[in-house]
């Protein structure tokens, strides 16, 4: 297998110098914007919940004042599924 290797040649130090702190400075910049991308959609994903939740609340209330009975999920005995007595434990290693 073939390796490259790549080299800046400059003339002078100071012009690899200005072009190293240059790289440096790209590379914070990307880093920058991506943690900031990052805390937008955090905060955007937070408001969605919190908006979530506040449309959730108003609705309860309205449907309360209407005399509208709120939504109850009731489960069903009948439906339970139970192990069967037989079956591998994942404890029983």
């Amino acid at each position: 297998m073939q390796s490259h290797v790549y080299v800046l040649g400059t003339r002078s130090k100071l012009t690899a110098l200005l072009v190293g702190i240059v790289l440096i400075g790209v590379v914070a910049m990307l880093l920058a914007v991506g943690f900031t991308v990052l805390v937008a959609l955090a905060v955007i994903g937070t408001l969605a919940g919190l908006g979530a939740i506040a449309r959730r609340a108003v609705r309860a209330r309205v449907d309360r004042a209407l005399g509208r009975e709120p939504d109850r999920i009731a489960l069903d005995p009948a439906k339970q599924v139970f192990p069967a007595a037989s079956a591998p434990r994942l404890d029983d290693r």
